[in-house]
Formats: C-alpha cells, structure tokens, sequence
C-alpha cells in the first residue's frame, strides 16, 4: 500500500513551534509561539506560501 501525503487540514493535535519574524525597526529576530498545521519551526514566508492563498493589498 502506497503511503497517503499528510494534509496538514486532517493533521492531529498541533505541536507548538516559533514562527521567526524580524523586526523592521531594530532589525532584531521576532520570535512568536504558534500552533500552526506546519508542526515546526518556520519563518511567516514559509506559513504565507503554504496558507496564505490570496494576495495582500
């Protein structure tokens, strides 16, 4: 049998990671908790093109 690809919609419990940012004033890393579907550690970029869909105005 052919393992299925996880669709992080169906995933289980999330795991709770850092989404890294920086700051654009100091330029200093941002780090903020997240429970996203990712399950780790990520920048918002990552988040944005997995989740993100539609453009920003």
């Amino acid at each position: 049998m052919k393992p299925q690809p996880r669709d992080a919609s169906s995933a289980g419990p999330t795991v709770p990671h850092v989404e890294r940012a920086t700051s654009v004033v100091t330029g200093q890393p941002i780090l903020i908790r997240c429970e996203c579907p990712l399950g780790r550690d990520h920048t918002y970029a990552e988040w944005q093109e997995r989740f993100g869909g539609g453009t920003t105005e």
